[in-house]
């Protein structure tokens, strides 16, 4: 009797409930027994997370690189004035003087070989004996008394001293207070240190090593002398 007792209540628990056995209602489905369909399930699951994450990372450089100019503001840069500075000189440096500008005299020099130095004793420049000579002291360039005598203590017209360069060097003169004389001390022509003398030994038209000094003994590009 227990027996069909048990066997009838085996029954009704089999029909009221489906799933009591572990059979699944309509609306779920059995899980798959297949591995490989599992495997591509969980796949497609993880490639929308994925993609969203490139989208994220992957950035155009270029478009980076042209927000951050346009986020940093770049003030210009002014120049600074450029200041030209412009050498003096009385005559052009290419062009040398020539005997438009009075009687050609020589070059002033301490050359004793040059055919036109003034340090040469037998050439026209330098001999005691030539008319055009600052050392002929009965000349009108070496006289004491000539008013355009580079022997003059007052001449005012002493012969002009023009570098090889163009540059106007003042008048060879014995006259200590004209303002263009070679013997003033206080010249810019006469002056030690006044670097347009021929008695600044540290300037190119003074020093003994200057190529355009007439107080270099190898000079063959010494200053011209012209007188008036």
């Amino acid at each position: 009797m227990k027996a069909i007792l048990l066997l009838s209540l085996l029954g009704t628990l089999w029909v009221g409930s489906g799933t009591a056995f572990g059979q699944f209602s309509s609306d779920e489905e059995a899980p798959s027994d297949d591995p490989l369909a599992a495997f591509n399930a969980s796949l497609q699951a993880l490639k929308d997370p994925l993609a969203e994450m490139r989208e994220a990372v992957m950035v155009d450089p270029l478009e980076t690189l042209r927000l951050k100019q346009a986020a940093v503001e770049i003030e210009p840069v002014e120049e600074e004035p450029t200041v030209e500075v412009l050498r003096h000189v009385s005559r052009p440096s290419s062009q040398e003087p020539d005997q438009e500008d009075g009687q050609y005299l020589g070059r002033l020099s301490a050359n004793r070989y040059a055919p036109d130095s003034t340090g040469n004793q037998f050439s026209s420049a330098g001999s005691p004996y030539s008319p055009t000579s600052v050392n002929n002291s009965y000349g009108e360039y070496g006289s004491a008394y000539s008013p355009t005598s580079a022997r003059n203590v007052y001449a005012t017209d002493a012969p002009k001293i023009y570098a090889s360069d163009g540059q106007y060097l003042g008048r060879l003169s014995a006259n200590q207070y004209d303002p263009e004389s070679t013997a003033n001390p206080y010249g810019r022509y006469g002056s030690q240190y006044s670097p347009t003398s021929i008695n600044n030994p540290y300037s190119a038209y003074g020093s003994p090593y200057s190529p355009i000094s007439p107080n270099n003994p190898y000079s063959t590009t010494a200053p011209k002398l012209f007188g008036d």
